[in-house]
């Protein structure tokens, strides 16, 4: 009984966003088969007959017996009542084109990121595409719920993207350093001219939890933690990322090499010489994105205002909140566009921040 039981808050709604005549469109793919079909209502609620029909199993039956039978009697693309579990990877990709945004801001440049803990569903992560209005306001334009979050499956986000807008070629294209979202983009796209950007407030050396590093790079990693000179690696790292001359950049680049080779971080510099230009200021001059904290603050906003530090809600009232989120999101912004209000205090000292960066 308590599989079946919900909140109010959590009641089953979807079914209306996915009626003929609403905007709103899900695309659904298994992983193992990379096909466009359309989301069947049922598969978003519950009917009174298979509520029913579940709690008298319950009354009778074990439950593990419950799920075999479920599974071996119903349709997965029909019923709700096939259960799925961790061998059943499926994606959901969520368009929401209520949201002009994609059509006409995606030439800026786009920013991807994922986040964890926003169902009961640990295996369950989601990802956020956004980009910037002429205000450098985040809008979200698309979502991806999916269970590792590999190149195959952010491909299935873009091939979405691509049903609303063929030419999608955003300027630059901003993530961490998860290469699965850049190289899914161009599968999708490969003859996109975006140039690839890191996330500076993930960068390998000012991240003091040493997140976004490789095994190729643990002895930078062991350097950056564990040595008398961390404190001043990083500030000479950061001011170097600042730097917005080229040959400037270049010159005390070079001093920083002759550093790290005399104290003998060969793996390091190997690193550098690598990914050094997707860290640099000098390529993010008059760009709209220099952090990720654009979506970061989508999904504190998701997870504070819509789930309320709920960690356990059920995968489709997720669904629904993103749907509800991305649609309200829109009255405040029209209402400050309207009343010609000063930008939220967040996105003034956000964009501040970025401005002192480059």
């Amino acid at each position: 009984m308590q599989q079946i039981r919900r909140c109010h808050d959590e009641g089953q709604r979807e079914d209306r966003h996915i009626k003929k005549g609403d905007e709103t469109l899900f695309g659904a793919s298994e992983f193992d088969v990379q096909r466009r079909r359309q989301c069947n209502p049922s598969l978003l609620k519950w009917t009174t007959s298979e509520e029913e029909y579940l709690k008298g199993l319950l009354k009778e039956f074990t439950f593990d017996y419950i799920l075999k039978k479920m599974r071996s009697e119903n349709d997965p693309r029909l019923s709700r009542l096939y259960y799925i579990n961790k061998s059943d990877p499926w994606n959901l990709v969520v368009k929401n084109r209520l949201r002009p945004g994609l059509k006409e801001y995606s030439h800026r440049g786009v920013a991807l990121d994922d986040t964890f803990y926003t169902t009961r569903y640990n295996n369950l992560r989601l990802a956020a595409l956004l980009v910037a209005d002429k205000k450098d306001r985040g809008l979200p334009a698309g979502f991806l719920l999916c269970n590792n979050m590999t190149s195959e499956e952010v491909k299935i986000l873009f091939e979405e993207a691509k049903q609303i807008v063929p030419d999608f070629n955003p300027k630059i294209f901003l993530s961490d350093e998860a290469m699965a979202f850049f190289n899914g983009f161009k599968m999708v796209f490969p003859g996109s001219t975006a140039s690839l950007l890191f996330c500076l407030s993930h960068s390998p050396i000012m991240d003091e939890e040493g997140k976004g590093i490789s095994k190729d790079e643990l002895a930078a990693s062991y350097f950056i933690m564990s040595t008398v000179t961390c404190d001043a690696l990083k500030k000479a790292f950061s001011q170097l990322l600042k730097i917005a001359d080229e040959a400037t950049f270049q010159n005390r680049l070079t001093e920083v090499m002759s550093y790290l080779s005399i104290q003998g971080h060969d793996s390091f510099i190997s690193y550098l010489q690598w990914r050094i230009n997707e860290w640099a200021g000098f390529q993010r001059r008059g760009l709209v994105f220099n952090t990720t904290m654009i979506a970061e603050r989508w999904h504190g906003r998701l997870k504070t205002e819509y789930l309320h530090r709920n960690a356990t809600a059920r995968a489709d009232y997720l669904i629904d909140m993103l749907i509800k989120s991305s649609n309200e999101l829109a009255t405040p912004y029209f209402i400050m566009d309207r009343r010609k209000l000063a930008r939220p205090f967040r996105v003034r000292e956000c964009n501040a921040a970025h401005r002192t960066a480059v």
